[in-house]
């Protein structure tokens, strides 16, 4: 069975670039974005098309309440 991570997926390059990297190297990818305020946090638009494009999950996890 393959090892699985999650990737704190911003919509960025660097995220981006994390996850494939990881799925090059065998490892079984998820990608979560934390929503950690009211307002706009992220890009999660954008990190969901990347996770789209490299064939993984993609969640958003609403953390405002820890928050």
């Amino acid at each position: 069975m393959k090892q699985s991570v999650l990737v704190a997926m911003s919509g960025g390059v660097d995220s981006s670039v994390a996850a494939s990297l990881l799925i090059g190297q065998g490892l079984r990818v998820e990608g979560v974005t934390l929503k950690l305020t009211s307002g706009p946090c992220c890009d999660s638009a954008s990190a969901q098309a990347v996770c789209e494009s490299l064939n993984i999950p993609h969640r958003i996890l609403d953390a405002r309440p820890e928050f």
